[in-house]
Order: structure tokens, then sequence, then C-alpha cells
């Protein structure tokens, strides 16, 4: 017979939870939830319809006196919540989230009586009956359906319907195959603003160690810089337009000289909690700790790993202090364009601990954007960029933006290219994910016309940085020999997210220019920003030559030829204002210093047509040749 009615028991749906034992089960089968994922359960079950703040929830669960990542404890309790009950947060049947204020349940309960206590408390098993009484009918046919149920569970089971057997086995598994991460701007959870810099700094160095894995795309650190928690949209909303299957989700509290760490990897599509970890370290300890996290990660996602990228994850770099907060500092400044700024900084932190080889390389960085944005004579640049690269690779051989911006600057002051073709495929080899790796090797293939490959590059460059408008730009520019149309679109779609952005302006107008539409051209031509500092006179100039406004393009031209100080004016684009005004001595004679100065415009020779009206002239083979070009790459 049943046993009495107890104390304690609650049923909603196929669901029955006793609360004094802490069991859940579904249709009297016992399912696995855990202590805190229960006690949220028990706490909404005790006011349905209410909203039990999340406040309210902290205050049950985690004692004052207890550390813990609330939030993200909270998350992963409700998260394991839903899975037991096979419940969505976006169409709720019992577990309801009120965005920033906390949960309510949603269901029915059930009336408490007998039949709720016998989902709890199922009835002894019958006394045996032999066969041979008038019942023997029917046990046959109760046997025979047992056997049918047990055969559609093993079934079920077998084939993983619905999670059944990932959650009988206590697993959790991704819904999808997880082929992309975005790991978002970790939280400082110390109070202290001056402590950013801690977040900041893991972000960057967990992005950095899972983008060495090639089994899985890692979105860019200027991609996912803008989703900050004050303004941050739903997950599932991140995970669509970052195109990514999961995000990851953390943050850092530092008590002294210690730093505690929490780690969430979240199911994009559906923000479902996937797998959680906190960490703690000395402060001296925290960059290291991003190889241990980033091969938990992929050990979760079951991504593969070979034996040298397991190798360099498990690396144990412990760092001064002093150095990675003013690396960290620098690297923000950097984000801006104070590259200056940014390079003071690291010389500081290379002052502090001479074998911090990141800090090394992102001074190498730095020159190099200088030069592409006409700080200085590119070729001065580009050797400070190749001293500060090597020291970088002479501490660690596998840094990739090492490699990246070596090989640049390598291009320019050799031409050797072959060889920057190699340092380009060994950085994305050692870091697959690297938009900047992807970004030049595709300015390279352009330079050598070999089309094709250049578009792919970029568009790759693109998928790790979809929010860039440089890389959005970057596109543009690979399409401009073949598809001008998609270029000037991919110009405006870069204008619509930065509208000052020079050279998506610069190269809009030139193209309005090349249609014969002059006001359009002139249009975005006068829109120029502030920091183009002279950069555009030569343009202009150029403009005016094509629409037969001799004089006004001879007078910018004058202007340009004394740039203010601390800015550089390109000499390829005077060059070709030159050739459009019909002068092709003078061209060539801004030629001569473009190739002397290392001038980044000098690898757009071999197929921009503003170059046309020099190409038969013998000084300009001549030049291609001290460049080194190689070969046209074969067609068809």
């Amino acid at each position: 017979m049943a046993q009495p009615p107890k104390a304690g028991i609650l049923s909603f749906g196929a669901f029955t939870v006793e609360t004094e034992t802490g069991i859940l089960r579904k249709h009297g089968v016992r399912v696995k939830l855990g202590g805190q994922s229960f006690e949220v359960l028990h706490l909404l079950l005790k006011r349905p319809g209410e909203l039990v703040k999340r406040e309210e929830l902290r205050a049950a669960l985690w004692p004052a006196d207890t550390f813990v990542d609330f939030e993200h404890g909270l998350n992963a309790a409700v998260n394991k919540l839903r899975e037991a009950l096979g419940d969505s947060a976006e169409t709720p049947r019992y577990i309801e989230t009120l965005p920033r204020r906390g949960y309510r349940f949603v269901g029915q309960l059930n009336e408490p009586g007998p039949d709720v206590v016998a989902a709890a408390y199922p009835s002894p098993e019958p006394p045996s009956v032999p066969m041979s009484t008038p019942t023997a009918g029917r046990r046959r046919r109760q046997i025979a359906l047992l056997l049918a149920v047990l055969l559609v569970g093993a079934v079920v089971a077998f084939l993983d319907v619905g999670g059944v057997r990932s959650r009988i086995l206590g697993g959790q598994v991704p819904r999808l195959p997880i082929h992309s991460l975005a790991v978002l701007p970790f939280d400082n959870l110390s109070g202290d603003p001056r402590e950013d810099y801690l977040a900041d700094g893991m972000t960057e160095a967990l992005i950095g160690s899972l983008a060495q894995v090639r089994s899985f795309k890692v979105i860019s650190r200027t991609s996912v810089l803008r989703y900050r928690k004050a303004d941050r949209p739903p997950l599932p909303q991140i995970a669509r337009e970052l195109g990514v299957d999961a995000v990851i989700e953390g943050s850092v509290q530092r008590e002294g000289d210690t730093v505690r760490i929490s780690v969430q990897l979240i199911h994009g599509p559906t923000d479902e909690h996937l797998w959680a970890n906190q960490y703690q370290r000395e402060v001296g300890g925290v960059l290291a700790l991003q190889g241990e996290v980033a091969q938990a990660i992929a050990r979760e996602i079951h991504a593969q790993m070979t034996p040298q990228e397991s190798t360099r994850l498990s690396r144990q770099q412990p760092i001064n202090p002093e150095s990675f907060e003013l690396y960290v500092k620098a690297r923000r400044l950097s984000d801006g364009f104070d590259l200056q700024g940014s390079n003071r900084l690291l010389e500081e932190a290379v002052h502090a601990a001479p074998d911090f080889a990141p800090a090394y390389a992102s001074m190498a960085e730095n020159y190099v954007l200088m030069a592409m944005t006409g700080r200085s004579v590119p070729m001065d640049l580009y050797a400070k960029a190749k001293n500060a690269a090597r020291r970088a690779l002479e501490l660690d051989e596998d840094l990739a933006e090492a490699h990246v911006a070596l090989g640049w600057a390598r291009l320019y002051e050799d031409w050797d290219w072959d060889g920057v073709e190699q340092s380009m495929r060994q950085a994305i080899d050692l870091n697959p994910s690297s938009a900047a790796a992807h970004f030049h090797y595709s300015i390279l293939l352009s330079a050598v016309e070999r089309h094709p490959q250049a578009i792919a590059e970029a568009q790759f460059a693109l998928q790790l940085d979809p929010l860039s408008p440089l890389m959005i730009t970057n596109l543009g520019w690979r399409y401009e020999p073949v598809d001008p149309e998609k270029a000037a679109a991919l110009f405006r779609d870069a204008l619509a997210i930065n509208p000052n952005l020079f050279a998506a302006r610069m190269n809009l107008g030139l193209f309005h220019l090349s249609k014969g539409k002059q006001d359009e051209a002139l249009a975005e031509f006068q829109q120029f920003p502030a920091w183009g500092a002279g950069g555009e006179k030569p343009l202009l100039a150029y403009a005016f030559a094509v629409m037969g406004k001799k004089q006004q393009a001879i007078d910018l031209l004058n202007q340009a030829r004394h740039p203010p100080r601390g800015t550089y004016v390109s000499k390829c684009a005077i060059a070709i204002a030159y050739a459009a005004l019909n002068d092709p001595d003078e061209s060539f004679r801004w030629l001569d210093r473009a190739y002397d100065e290392r001038d980044g415009w000098l690898l757009l020779l071999r197929w921009d047509r503003r170059f046309d009206p020099l190409r038969s002239d013998p000084r300009f083979q001549t030049l291609l040749a001290r460049m080194k070009f190689p070969p046209p790459a074969k067609t068809g």
C-alpha cells in the first residue's frame, strides 16, 4: 500500500520535489540536480508567480563571508536547473528570467494529495501471483509493455534524443559542434577601477592563447571590446553579431597580491551554460594562467589540439606585475591610436622586465601602424619595428605578432617577397586566428597580383574581426582590382561604422572619380578627417588634375611638398597627381623618393590604374625591377 502523505512534497507538471531530502523526480524517476540549483528551485517554489530578487538568492545561497563570483555562480545554477527541467530561457515553462532583477516560477503547482505523494513514493511491489490464476494474461501484457518501454528507452538513450543520455550520465555536451569562440571583456569585481588592467589583460591573454588552436576560430579583441558589461546585449545577440557558436565570460577579483578568476563557457545561440571554473593565483602568475584555461575550454568543446599547440599552451611564464600593468595600459592607448603614448609605456614595461616579449612585439606593431598612418618617414619607423620584433623573437620565437611585424618591416627594406610570405605563413601557423596576420598577408598577395588569394585572406581576417571598419576597408582594397563596385560598397559599410576612417573615405572618393562623378568625389575628399594632416592634398590635386583644373592641382601639390612636422605625405600620391598632369619626369622624381623612404603606396604599382600613364616608360619597369617583384602569377 502507498505510504502516507509526508510533509515537504511539491509537484508541478511531471515533476515532484522533496524539499527535505533535496530530491527532484520526473515521473517518479530521480533527476540529477546539484545543491545550489535545487535550492534556487525550492526558493522559487515557495513563492510561485512572484519575483525572487537576485539579492535574495544571494543572501540565501551564499553567506556574506563566503567568497564566490555570485553573478556567474547564480547563472550557472539557473542554467543547470533549466537543463534538469528541460526548460528554456527564451520560452520558459517553469523558470522565467526578469533581466537584472531576478527570477520567478511561472508553472502551475499541483494540489497536494495522494497522486503527488504516490509520484514521490511509489507503492511497494504487490505479492506475486501464480501464472495459473485468472490474472496471468494481464500479467503477460504488463511484462510485454514493460519490455517495449525498456526497448524504446534504450533507443532514446543510444541516440541521445533530447540529450537524455547526457543528462542521465550527468555530463553536459554542447548542442552543436563549437567551431568559433568569442571571449567577452572580463569584469573587474575588485571595486577599484585601477584594477581594470587585470581584467583587460586576462581577456587579451586568453584570446591570444585560444587563437593558437587551429581547430576553432577566435574573434579578435578589437571586435569584442565594445561588449563591456554596462551595455552588453543578450548573449544570443552577441553570438549572432560576431558569428560564433560559443561565448566566454569571465571576471577578475584582486585581494592584495591574490587574484581570483572565474570563467564560464556559454552556448551562444541558446544562452546555455556549458562549463565554468574558478582559479586563484598570485598577481605575477595571472598571465601564465591563460594557457591552463585555454586547454580546459578546448577539452570541454572536444577540440583537437596538435602536440605543438598543447606544448605552447602548457608553458608557464610568470611576469613582473608592474610590467604587465604598463603593457595592458599601453594596449589601451594603441586601441585609441595614441601610438606614441603607447610606446612610451611599453618602453617603461621592458625597462621593468627586459625579458617581457609581448611588450616588444606590441611596440613593433605600433611602429608598423605609425608607418601605415603617416606619422613619420616609413623607412625610419620600419627600422625601429624590426629591432623591436627581433628582440621579441629572441625572447619567444613562437610569438606570432612579432613575426607579422618583422615580416611587414622586412618587406619594405629588402623587398624579399618569398621570405616575407614565409614569415606571414609562420605567423598564421602559430596563431591561426590572428586577424593582423591574415590582414597583412592579404596586402602582400594583392601586391603580387594574386587577387583571389588576397580576397580569401581578407575575408577570413574580417571573420576574425567582424566589427572592425579597417578590416572591412581592407576587403574593399582587395576587391578594387577585380570588382570596383563591390569595393565601393565595402568602403560605404566601413564608413557607416566609422565616418572618420581616412582610408575608406579616400578610396570611395577615388572610386567616384574613376566613374566620372566629380562632385561625389570632391564631397568625399573634403570630408577627410583632421588627423590626415595634409595627406589629402595630393589626392585632391589628383582629382583636380583629372577634372582638368590644372592650377588648383599645382597649388595643392606645392603645399604637399611641405607637410606639417610629425606627419608624412605619400610621395606616391604626389607622383600619381603629376602623372595626371602629364608630367612624367616630375612623377618619377617623386617615385624615386618614395622608393628611398619605402612609401607604402609602392605596393600598388603592379595593378593600380592610377599608375597607368607611366607604365610604358622604361623608368617604370626599372622601378619594378629594383623592388624585385616576382613574375605575374599564372592564371587559368
